[in-house]
């Protein structure tokens, strides 16, 4: 080719590759596999072809491009995986962090779980185009406002109130990240509207304690936003009764400042503190106390969770059934159960 003609045929070239990322943008795809379109993408697909100028050769190596071995999709790999790797260090961050802010424990929680979901995804992708899956590397330099702008766009709509949460904990104003990063074409829910209006809600009180328990630690914002409207906060001043052996249940709690004190009908006493549960026995059981439970000498303030709160929340969430679990595998072996 003369260097005219030379010329003339970079831009055909051009313009196919730049019409090809419309109709992917448009179908919302990110890799071109021609046979698994529907037919109507084919037609579109085929019209793109004949608009091009190419000739099935040069459309061919094209549409190689957008492919899923194509030069395209393997530069998209690789640049994801350097942003998961930031991402890693965010989630570090958020651990860090939550030392001294206790709030931002869910917010890391659901950064591991995003983290985990991409790096699954980009494996299968890695596999699929032909690829070695590069050596994972933690990028430590983020802060921990890159992590809450992150978070911000999550598309689970209560990790973003969460972080409003925790920037109106830490003193931020409560309105200016919305201005300055808007949820556009991301989902709301009640929690995140509350938080947007800068309410003080029912649950506000509770969700702070709740994200500091030994059970909700497997809980993401959303888990532990389900949790505190399902249930809600009691208190009893010192050596207050809870309740006694023989009460009908009606529900159980989970300490989280003080202590309950379980006096079995055995003459045992046992002290429970943060985090501990009591009275689920006979919420799982269906049957009446089996022993007197009453505040410590620092008085009681628990969690607690009617028998319906606790159906709900049994199969409704999963990482509290999971904490729960894990507790009643503890305490049923050595009876130490108040009942």
């Amino acid at each position: 080719m003369d260097g005219l003609e030379s010329q003339r045929h970079n831009l055909r070239r051009d313009a196919a590759r730049e019409a090809l990322h419309q109709f992917l943008n448009l179908a919302g795809l990110e890799v071109l596999q021609p046979q698994e379109l529907s037919s109507l993408q084919r037609e579109q697909l085929d019209q793109v072809r004949m608009g091009s100028g190419l000739d099935d050769e040069e459309w061919g190596t094209v549409v190689a491009e957008f492919g899923p071995h194509g030069s395209l999709e393997q530069d998209r790999l690789m640049e994801r995986w350097q942003h998961l790797q930031q991402d890693r260090g965010l989630a570090l961050v958020l651990c860090r962090e939550a030392e001294s802010l206790p709030l931002l424990s869910p917010l890391a929680r659901a950064m591991a779980d995003r983290n985990r979901s991409l790096q699954e995804q980009l494996e299968e992708r890695f596999e699929a185009a032909g690829l070695s899956i590069p050596a994972e590397t933690t990028n430590t330099e983020g802060t921990l406002e890159e992590a809450l702008d992150l978070l911000w766009q999550d598309p689970d709509p209560d990790t973003a109130g969460w972080v409003l949460l925790v920037d109106r904990q830490r003193g931020q104003d409560n309105g200016a990240r919305p201005v300055r990063q808007p949820r556009e074409g991301l989902a709301s829910s009640a929690f995140l509207a509350a938080m947007l209006r800068g309410e003080q809600t029912e649950d506000m009180e509770e969700l702070p304690i709740l994200a500091s328990s030994e059970l909700f630690t497997d809980l993401s914002p959303s888990g532990l936003v389900q949790v505190a409207a399902r249930g809600e906060m009691r208190r009893w001043e010192p050596g207050e009764t809870v309740f006694r052996r023989g009460d009908p249940s009606d529900g159980f709690g989970v300490v989280l400042l003080g202590q309950a004190v379980v006096h079995k009908g055995n003459g045992n006493t046992t002290r429970l503190g943060s985090s501990k549960i009591f009275g689920e026995m006979a919420v799982i059981t269906n049957s009446p106390r089996s022993a007197d439970v009453h505040a410590g000498e620092q008085g009681l303030q628990a969690f607690w969770l009617t028998p319906d709160a606790f159906e709900m929340l049994m199969h409704e969430s999963r990482d509290f059934s999971h904490g729960l679990m894990k507790q009643l595998v503890e305490k049923i072996p050595t009876a130490a159960s108040d009942g």
